[in-house]
């Protein structure tokens, strides 16, 4: 039935840099960072495909498509070419295996007499269900790490730590082993659900130190992948795609707050006039002990701003 329940399966740390290796049942595969794969699972445009386009599809097409013979049912298959070899590969294979296990349930339900409604939208709002449980999971650590959540959302996060908690502490089982081209035979982990890949890469997350956040600046799920403070993620930002959010975003937080605030504003319009008063002196050839005044001043700012602020 369908033959696409295969999933995907996971080298860790087998790369330089410490990344992982996805390899996918075509023989293709592909390195992610720490976290890479939660990252391009939740983007904001497979989401949509998940959940709103796989709706509209599924209520479409006849129970017979899933089991006359057919390896996908064509408007399925559309959602699969849609998620994108490049853009998306992880989150499509494991769409589709999340699909599979999704009818597989619906047709076994409803031949011992247990399904209630539609054979499609029962197979749907399982397949749903199984996937909004993972990104639940996944957005209250994120909001619970960047000091978002709410006392509900921090229960959610402690629930889902207590639960990966023996299984993190624990090297998963070896299950399996590919031969990358060109280089020696590597362990696998073979990984066909949402929350299977939960566990094995939060463990990989916190046995690397790091955290699941929200970018302070779009909001997406990001990794930090070199300090684990970061606010703001390595993606293009919306007010710039040629610029990433860790790139601007502490601009835009300093001009808002500057707008809202007359102090704020006060003291960046001094600082401005003090830098361009020393980078004038300095185009103007003016003496060393000119320049060593405005610095000075610059200094004297400084303080006043930082008192300022401590009061």
């Amino acid at each position: 039935m369908m033959g696409f329940a295969q999933g995907i399966d996971i080298c860790y740390g087998s790369t330089k840099n410490d990344r992982n290796v996805v390899f996918f049942q075509d023989g293709t595969y592909r390195d992610y960072r720490i976290g890479g794969i939660i990252e391009e699972v939740l983007r904001d445009e497979v989401v949509s495909l998940i959940t709103k386009d796989t709706r509209e599809i599924m209520v479409s097409v006849p129970k017979e498509e899933f089991s006359s013979g057919k390896r996908i049912p064509a408007p399925i298959f559309q959602i699969l070419e849609d998620f994108s070899v490049r853009k998306a590969p992880a989150a499509g294979a494991l769409f589709r295996t999340s699909l599979y296990e999704a009818v597989l349930h619906t047709m076994i339900r409803e031949k011992n007499g247990e399904t209630e409604g539609s054979f499609s939208i029962e197979c749907y709002e399982y397949f749903l269900d199984r996937f909004m449980t993972f990104a639940g999971f996944v957005e209250a650590l994120a909001a619970n790490n960047s000091g978002e959540a709410d006392e509900e959302v921090s229960r959610v996060a402690e629930l889902f730590e207590n639960w990966a908690e023996g299984f993190c502490d624990q090297s998963p089982g070896q299950c399996g082993e590919l031969c990358e081209p060109g280089k020696v035979p590597v362990y696998t982990y073979r990984v066909i659900g949402w929350l299977q890949l939960l566990l094995l890469e939060y463990s990989r997350i916190r046995r690397q130190n790091k955290l699941i956040k929200f970018c302070a600046n779009c909001g997406r799920i990001f990794v930090p992948q070199k300090r684990v403070d970061a606010i703001y993620c390595d993606q293009p930002s919306p007010q710039d795609p040629q610029r990433a959010c860790n790139e601007i975003g502490a601009q835009i937080r300093r001009r808002n707050k500057r707008n809202g605030d007359g102090a704020e504003h006060e003291h960046h319009n001094r600082i401005c006039r003090l830098h361009n008063m020393v980078r004038r002196a300095r185009e103007r050839g003016d003496g060393k002990d000119l320049i060593e005044y405005y610095k000075k001043k610059i200094d004297a700012e400084m303080v006043r701003y930082e008192a300022m602020k401590t009061k």
